[in-house]
């Protein structure tokens, strides 16, 4: 990678800020958009798509589990992102089937919210984070960081040694 290292930590602290600034913005905009929803929607609608939607859902279920697998029996990182995909699909999944019920489907959906679903997506979540610890853990060790007791104090690398790695890859690939 061309570039001195002012440059691209510029670039990258500018990607940065960008990204606080688009979250935050969006947070903002959609806490305006659930209040102006909670007041606006009916109380009742009738749903065109109703298969549709709760095959998708479970399709999407299917294709992060398959993928947690995946990375997983190939040791690939990744697995980190399929199984927090797959542990919200779940969520999302337990949440529509508890408050989209009536009569007696409630007390069925209620009992598989919280017996399948959503200790499913503590799982998938709880494995997210072990795998993150771990290569978190890995990474610090090979870098001989300070040693880190909670993985969300482990912070990203620095814009430096981001530019360290891009210049080594770029390198090894040449």
């Amino acid at each position: 990678m061309a570039g001195d290292p002012k440059t691209l930590r510029a670039r990258l602290e500018r990607r940065r800020e960008a990204v606080i600034v688009v979250s935050i913005t969006a947070f903002v905009s959609l806490l305006v958009w659930t209040a102006f929803l909670g007041w606006d929607l009916p109380r009742h609608y009738d749903v065109q798509h109703w298969a549709v939607v709760w095959v998708g859902l479970d399709v999407g279920e299917a294709v992060m589990l398959l993928a947690t697998a995946w990375a997983a029996w190939r040791g690939r990182v990744v697995l980190v992102l399929f199984a927090a995909i797959a542990g919200s699909f779940f969520l999302l999944d337990a949440w529509y089937d508890v408050t989209t019920a009536h009569g007696g489907d409630f007390r069925e959906s209620l009992l598989l919210a919280v017996f399948l679903e959503i200790p499913a997506a503590l799982g998938l979540f709880w494995l997210s984070v072990r795998v993150l610890r771990h290569v978190s853990y890995a990474w610090l060790r090979a870098s001989k960081a300070a040693d880190i007791d909670r993985i969300w104090r482990v912070k990203m690398p620095s814009l430096e040694a981001v530019y360290v790695e891009l210049q080594d890859d770029t390198l090894e690939r040449e």
